[in-house]
């Protein structure tokens, strides 16, 4: 988790950069437990492109208490050389990828139908 001050607020965003469900679900209660009055400004979520993609869709879909939930999705830059040993290491981190494999096909097909409404309305 990364934070940082809100300007002219006073208050410290969280940016939760987590491919784990459990790790986003649990920020996301302990932010509405402590209300949009608390000393903890925006809470952001962060991914690497590519994966945990049903998670930044739901989250993206869903409000926290009124309030937007911002996500945003990284891409590694650099030679395939630089890059393949940071994506080896995220790949092993989220060997539970391969069964979320339903829920994020799910969950993109769900996206698509909603940009095709959005896009005919």
């Amino acid at each position: 988790m990364a934070r940082h001050l809100s300007k002219g607020t006073g208050k410290i965003d969280l940016v939760v950069a987590s491919h784990n469900r459990r790790s986003v679900e649990l920020a996301l209660s302990l932010r509405r437990q402590l209300g949009l009055n608390s000393d903890v400004g925006e809470l952001t979520c962060a991914q690497l492109m590519g994966m945990a993609d049903e998670l930044s869709l739901g989250l993206l879909s869903g409000r926290l208490d009124g309030e937007e939930i911002k996500v945003y999705k990284y891409a590694v830059w650099g030679t395939t050389q630089e890059c393949v040993k940071y994506l080896v290491r995220r790949a092993e981190e989220n060997k539970d990828a391969v069964s979320r494999s339903f829920e994020n096909r799910a969950a993109c097909m769900k996206e698509i139908w909603r940009r095709m409404r959005f896009a005919k309305a």
